[in-house]
C-alpha cells in the first residue's frame, strides 16, 4: 500500500520502526475490510488466504470473527511464485475443501434423517415440500439424479405427479426434471447446493435438505 522510505539516520532507528509498524497494521486493516466488502453479497464464499506466513498471521488478526470462520485454507506463498504458483495452490487447496465441506454436508444429513427433530429431510417428495414452505438452508443432491415431476403455473411450487396444486389448487403442468426446477429453487432461496456422489445418498432417495427450522 505504500512506498518504503529510506532510513533517515538524523532520526532514532526506533521512531522509523514504529512508522514502518503503523503502515503494516493500517495495510492489514484495509485489506481486511477490502475482502469483507467483496464477499458481503456471497453468504456462501469461502477463503484461501495466501502470503508469507507471517503476513498471513498478520491480515487474519485484523479480520472479523465471521470471517476468519470461512476460511479453509492457507497457502505459504511470495509474490514471485506468480499467478500461475497461486492459482494452482489455492486451486489445491479449494478441491481439498470442497470434498471435506461434501463429506461434512452428507453426514449432517444422515444424522438430521435419524432425528424426529424437523432440521433436515430426505427424499424428493419432502424435499420439493420443503422448497414449497421456503425452509431450506442447504439442498444435498446426488450427482446426476433427475426425475419427472409437476409445477404449478401459478404458484411455482413443484411435486410428485401432483394433477392439483395443494398450495393454490391449480391443475399443475408436467415437467421433465422437477430436480433442475429444485436447485433453481433452492439457489433463489438463499440456499446453498452441495452436489455429491451418487452413492452416498442411494438410501435417502438421492436428494434431501438442511431446513431452517
Amino acid at each position: 500500500d505504500w512506498e518504503d522510505r529510506a532510513v533517515d539516520t538524523t532520526v532514532e532507528l526506533g521512531g522509523y520502526q514504529r512508522h514502518t509498524d503503523d503502515q503494516t497494521r493500517h495495510h492489514y486493516e484495509r485489506a481486511a475490510r477490502l475482502v469483507e466488502h467483496a464477499i458481503a453479497d456471497w453468504p456462501g464464499a469461502r477463503l484461501v488466504v495466501a502470503g508469507p506466513d507471517r503476513a498471513v498471521a498478520g491480515f487474519e488478526d485484523h479480520l472479523r470473527p465471521d470471517t476468519r470462520q470461512r476460511i479453509v485454507g492457507r497457502a505459504g506463498l511470495t509474490l514471485a511464485a506468480g499467478t500461475r504458483g497461486i492459482h494452482h495452490a489455492i486451486a489445491t487447496i479449494a478441491r481439498a475443501a470442497g470434498r471435506r465441506n461434501k463429506a461434512e454436508t452428507v453426514e449432517l444429513l444422515r444424522q438430521a434423517a435419524a432425528r424426529s427433530e424437523r432440521r433436515g429431510v430426505v427424499g424428493l417428495e419432502a424435499t420439493l415440500a420443503a422448497l414449497a414452505e421456503e425452509r431450506v438452508g442447504a439442498l444435498v443432491v446426488a450427482e446426476g439424479f433427475s426425475a419427472p415431476g409437476a409445477r404449478c403455473p401459478a404458484c411455482g411450487r413443484t411435486g410428485i405427479a401432483v394433477r392439483r396444486c395443494p398450495s393454490c389448487g391449480t391443475t399443475t403442468a408436467e415437467i421433465d426434471n422437477v430436480v433442475e426446477d429444485a436447485v433453481g429453487q433452492a439457489l433463489s432461496q438463499g440456499a446453498t447446493i452441495a452436489f455429491v456422489p451418487g452413492a452416498e445418498l442411494d438410501r435417502y432417495g438421492r436428494i434431501g435438505a438442511l431446513t431452517r427450522y
